[in-house]
């Protein structure tokens, strides 16, 4: 398998990724967590990941509402009204998965503005 090289935007060297965990502070009683990589020769650091109790529940939801997407499409009805209710249901997952990636979005942009990595 090969594997992309990645280099600094700054110095331009090679960079070995080791991904690290940072906690940078709180919001609404929650610990913040940044998830990074740096170059090892300029020490620039690149943003990963944020983490927080809420980020950890948005992706589980997502996570869950996918497994059961895909339950729904393997186990297809053929009738017209079990097809329609089946159809429904995979809608209605569908946008509570698009709000929780939205929320996800708008979170993500609030912790870097609001803290530095």
């Amino acid at each position: 398998m090969t594997m992309n090289k990645i280099f600094c935007d700054d110095c331009k060297s090679d960079i070995n990724i080791k991904i690290k965990s940072k906690k940078v502070g709180e919001y609404k009683g929650e610990n913040i967590r940044f998830h990074y990589f740096k170059c090892d020769k300029c020490k620039r650091k690149y943003f990963v990941s944020v983490d927080s109790k809420r980020v950890r529940e948005l992706k589980k939801i997502i996570k869950m509402n996918n497994k059961k997407i895909k339950q729904i499409r393997d186990n297809r009805i053929r009738s017209v009204e079990g097809a329609q209710a089946q159809d429904n249901e995979i809608e209605r997952l569908s946008k509570v998965n698009d709000d929780c990636r939205r929320e996800l979005t708008e979170l993500t942009q609030l912790y870097l503005k609001l803290f530095r990595l």
